[in-house]
């Protein structure tokens, strides 16, 4: 996750005003606050993860869905072409828990 923050830090900035300072500091609020899971405990679903994640790009994300038992929150509308894994859209979540 953290690779994916630092790959997309330009982009971030951009879209939040804000300067390189503030995206380290939310770096590291971030790590210290998310439980990130070691890469050797997702090893058991990479193969299954691998065949439903529409994108290759994507599996890791499956991994840790299946290894969590979670579904995935994600705008990527080709990540819902399979059935294993409930993906939500931003819109999905809104529908489904607006007052």
């Amino acid at each position: 996750m953290l690779e994916e923050l630092s790959k997309y830090e330009k982009k971030i900035l951009e879209k939040t005003h804000r300067n390189h300072g503030y995206f380290i500091r939310l770096k590291n609020v971030l790590s210290r606050r998310i439980i990130f899971i070691p890469k050797e405990d997702l090893d058991p679903f990479f193969k299954i993860a691998d065949s439903i994640a529409p994108d290759p790009d994507d599996f890791m994300y499956f991994a840790l869905a299946l290894y969590v038992e979670a579904d995935i929150w994600s705008n990527d509308k080709k990540l819902k072409d399979q059935d294993t894994i409930k993906v939500w859209s931003t819109e999905d979540i809104l529908n489904k828990y607006s007052c």
